[in-house]
């Protein structure tokens, strides 16, 4: 069993960015996504208190792999690691306003639902094979959908 909130537990410039309900992992090959201050920093807070086999990847702007491994050297788990929006296009208010307006949810950092609907959006033009994303931004688009567009250059 993997605890999620005591591992990323005490860094506070995160935001759990995919991912949402995923506090205890009792079962193999799920990943969550995480948008950090610093992508360094996070990697080097949550290996020091991971109790079990890691592999950790740096990957090109600012991203990182962290894959937790059973005794046996089996992939348990993966965080997702990002200190940049870059991907996306869009510059760093927007990494800024994510950070500084996250909510706290079962001990865990969620972005706003706004800032989940931005997220959705801009993953959705990237990737826009994923329905999933479609779906989720159908089904949550806020009101003022337009004036956040304007207000975050999208």
């Amino acid at each position: 069993m993997i605890d999620v909130k005591s591992i990323v537990g005490g860094y506070n410039w995160y935001c759990v960015i995919r991912g949402r309900g995923v506090d205890i992992i009792t079962s193999g090959g799920r990943d969550i996504d995480i948008l950090a201050d610093s992508s360094p920093l996070f990697v080097y807070h949550i290996t020091r208190r991971i109790k079990n086999n890691v592999i950790v990847n740096a990957l090109p702007h600012g991203r990182f792999h962290v894959d937790i491994l059973d005794e046996h050297g089996n992939f348990v788990f993966r965080f997702d690691i990002i200190d940049n929006l870059k991907t996306y296009g869009v510059n760093e208010n927007l990494k800024n306003d994510i950070l500084n307006t996250a909510i706290i949810e079962n001990s865990l950092k969620y972005p706003t639902i706004e800032n989940e609907a931005i997220l959705r959006y801009l993953e959705y033009r990237l990737h826009p094979e994923k329905t999933k994303h479609t779906m989720y931004f159908d089904n949550h688009t806020p009101d003022n959908w337009d004036e956040i567009k304007r207000r975050h250059g999208i």
